[in-house]
Formats: C-alpha cells, structure tokens, sequence
C-alpha cells in the first residue's frame, strides 16, 4: 500500500495504480459533441440578448449530385440560431435518392453571414443574400451495400453556400429561402426553403 497526504487528509491506494496528472484538466478531453452542444447554447444566449427573432427552422426540397448515375432528389431540416447583426449558426440534416440505388443521409453544422446585415429593402437583419460555411458526416448506400467499410460508416463532407432569404408577411416572421450550394461528396445542390422565425 502506498499513502498519500492530500489537504491532510490520509488516503490509501494500491501500490499497483498510477496517478496521471495530465488528466487533471478534463476541458480539452471533452467529447466533440459536448463542444458542439456548449458552442450553441452560448450562441443561443447570445442572439437572445440581440434579437427578438432569434431562431429559425425550415423545412424543403433539394436536388443534389449525390448519385453515381445521375442526380438525387430529397429534403432538407435545418435549425439556425441568429446573433450579432450579420451571422447565424446552426445544424441541418438530408436525405436524398437519386430513383436508382444511392440512398445519402448528411448531418452537419454550419456558420452563416449575412451579406448587407440589414436588409435594405425589407428593413431587418438577417435577411437577404447570404454566404455559408457547411462541415459534417455523410453516409451512403448503394445498392443495399455500405458504401464505406471499416471502423465508420460516416465520412467527412464539407461546402460552401450562397442564398437570399426573403422574409414574408408584416410580421416578418415567414421566410423563403433559395439555395445553391457546393462542396464533397456532393458536388452540387440547391434548394429552396419554407420556415418561420421566432
């Protein structure tokens, strides 16, 4: 047995079980997804204090190149988070089939500017064209096989999008959304997005 003074207090280990002092800081240990989870809740609580309408959900159809044979029709749900004058943040899944033998499900977070800030012609930030920065996980299936074999069946992807939101109806709490968009594995997309903000 080995002993061990801490704040005076006598504490025995087994002499067989080490102590690392490297894992007294468990912050940069953290899993992704807990950092992901804390970067939106100080977004949230950010926006909150800046903007009356701070969130947004949308919800609409995108075809994309996400197909060997052609191109692949599906939908598309994504969530935003306002703050600041010009920027959002927020995550976005699809899903999409290209009629053939591709079935392709992508995940991921992205960061949005604002290009004029406040709209011009509707008077109210967040609106009007935008620029944005999109990184998650794909995951493909083809011809009932997994595409990607090994420890993980999800693959990075990441692109770059430009769109106009346009705000509709006098409270402004409407939006449509056309998209195009650009990056891996997809090559290509646009859409165009129904929502609402609040």
């Amino acid at each position: 047995m080995v002993s061990v003074i801490l704040d005076r207090t006598l504490v025995f280990f087994p002499a067989h079980l080490e102590i690392n002092r490297k894992k007294v800081a468990a912050f940069p240990n953290a899993p992704f997804p807990c950092l992901v989870l804390a970067f939106f809740f100080v977004v949230a609580v950010t926006a909150h204090s800046q903007n009356d309408k701070i969130v947004g959900i949308g919800i609409g159809p995108e075809i994309n190149n996400n197909s060997g044979t052609g191109f692949g029709v599906g939908a598309v749900v994504a969530l935003d988070f306002n703050f600041g004058n010009y920027w959002a943040a927020g995550l976005s899944v699809k899903g999409s089939h290209d009629f053939s033998s591709a079935w392709v499900a992508e995940g991921m977070a992205f960061i949005r500017c604002y290009i004029s800030g406040r709209n011009p012609w509707q008077r109210e930030y967040h609106s009007g064209f935008f620029t944005q920065v999109d990184a998650g996980a794909h995951y493909i299936l083809e011809d009932n096989v997994h595409m990607y074999e090994g420890d993980s069946l999800l693959r990075p992807m990441g692109g770059l999008r430009i769109g106009y939101r346009f705000l509709l109806g006098a409270s402004r709490y409407f939006f449509l959304e056309p998209y195009a968009r650009g990056g891996y594995p997809f090559a290509w997309g646009a859409g165009l997005s129904l929502g609402v903000r609040s």
